[in-house]
């Protein structure tokens, strides 16, 4: 996908649950603050989400106020959907990059007329929207971009899948800034959510044969997992 327009107008929609926050941003936040900080488009890239802090991540953050993120039976989704569409279709973007939500999409190509550029961060078989082959074929032919984190992620979308489809794809890996040089000590760090989503079960098992094969090594996981 090439954007001719100098003037492109690109709105990124996160995730509800993802709070694009300073004190609470998740991976994804911070893959689009990263990557954000770097775009030629910024003074038209508006991000959306839904967070209760007030120190965003990037001053072009959008938050949508959501009655119903408590309510037990009614859908945040489609009220955050709702929301957006009219967001969109008041700022008139020419793209709408979706994170990590494929339902999120299909919602909001019914209503919108424009481009769409969807990412995956987490393994596309285990979300609501593309477990199935006939909604990853939908995906793909109403995309004009698929973009995924990693290698893994891109191979677990495409089973079962023809791969003459995958010329829509690609790896875009995770990014940080070049740090300065720092003494390092003996210790492995794992960060992130501790699930089995996130492979921590595999982890711990590793860490502790590593840990027993080198004594001089230690191991310390920061994060956390409310379920």
């Amino acid at each position: 996908m090439i954007l001719k327009k100098k003037n492109c107008k690109i709105a990124t929609i996160l995730p509800y649950k993802e709070s694009y926050s300073i004190e609470s941003a998740s991976a994804a936040s911070l893959w689009v603050a990263e990557f954000f900080k770097n775009s030629n488009y910024k003074q038209n890239n508006f991000i959306y989400g839904n967070t209760e802090s007030k120190k965003y991540l990037t001053k072009n953050y959008v938050n949508i106020y959501l009655k119903n993120l408590k309510i037990r039976f009614k859908s945040t989704t489609k009220e955050y959907s709702e929301k957006l569409v009219k967001e969109i279709i008041k700022k008139k973007f020419d793209i709408v990059e979706i994170h990590n939500r494929p339902l999120i999409l299909s919602e909001l190509m019914k209503n919108i007329d424009s481009k769409f550029v969807l990412y995956f961060h987490n393994d596309p078989l285990s979300m609501s929207g593309s477990r199935l082959i006939s909604e990853r074929e939908t995906i793909l032919k109403n995309v004009e971009k698929l973009i995924f984190v990693s290698k893994w992620v891109k191979e677990r979308y495409f089973i079962g899948l023809d791969t003459k489809l995958s010329y829509k794809a690609q790896i875009i890996y995770p990014s940080v800034n070049k740090q300065k040089y720092i003494k390092k000590t003996k210790i492995i760090t794992y960060v992130g959510k501790l699930n089995h989503a996130k492979g921590y079960d595999i982890y711990k098992d590793a860490i502790t044969d590593i840990l027993n094969k080198f004594p001089k090594w230690k191991a310390v996981s920061i994060g956390d997992e409310n379920r």
